[in-house]
């Protein structure tokens, strides 16, 4: 999952790789921004975050995320995203400006105690807790003319793919009977419910 939502940064041009972010997570990062680096898995002392991306902010001020992706049974724990704010936060080797710590996860009641219970005032509020479902609304409802026709045909992709894996963006409720689709989904995004005993109902 993390590379299919943001191994294609890589590919663009600075000013569409930061068109590219702003698509997906409006909240975090301005219209405006240009992307400046992005590395996919990066390690420092052994402590490994999925991906660090480096941006410029219109005004010029840096900006870094760094991003951790959680999908089905993979939890985060506060000692993981402590060991990656001081690795890759503030003071480390390439964070030269504000630096932000974005989880991706699937469903938000799990992992909340660990994003934010542990950590100290000044890391909660540099941390913001994102769904996969959360990329693709922002996705759907990106202004499509500020950004080419390539980075428009990837970002399409990354829907389809968020989509096809029952991440897709709430659009409402049904409003009348309807034929039932089933999509046949890859295995390895098959639900592992049966795995759970817990099996609660996770309405985040």
């Amino acid at each position: 999952m993390t590379d299919i939502v943001f191994g294609g940064l890589r590919y663009f041009e600075p000013d569409q790789g930061g068109i590219a972010v702003n698509w997906l997570m409006p909240d975090v990062v301005e219209a405006g921004s240009l992307l400046k680096r992005v590395s996919l898995w990066p390690i420092r002392n052994r402590v490994e975050p999925d991906v660090v991306i480096d941006l410029a902010r219109p005004d010029g001020m840096p900006l870094r995320l760094i991003v951790e992706c959680k999908y089905e049974d993979f939890l985060l724990t506060a000692e993981q995203l402590e060991k990656q704010w001081r690795q890759f936060g503030p003071g480390s080797p390439g964070a030269l400006g504000e630096v932000h710590h974005v989880l991706v996860v699937q469903r938000r009641l799990r992992v909340e105690p660990e994003a934010y219970a542990a950590a100290p005032p000044e890391v909660r509020s540099r941390r913001t807790l994102l769904l996969w479902r959360d990329l693709a609304a922002a996705a759907n409802g990106r202004h499509r003319a500020h950004g080419g026709a390539p980075l428009n045909a990837w970002i399409d992709d990354v829907v389809q793919v968020l989509d096809a894996v029952d991440e897709r963006a709430f659009i409402g409720w049904r409003s009348g009977p309807g034929p039932q689709v089933e999509v046949d989904k890859p295995f390895v995004f098959a639900s592992r419910y049966w795995d759970d005993p817990r099996l609660t109902l996770d309405l985040s």
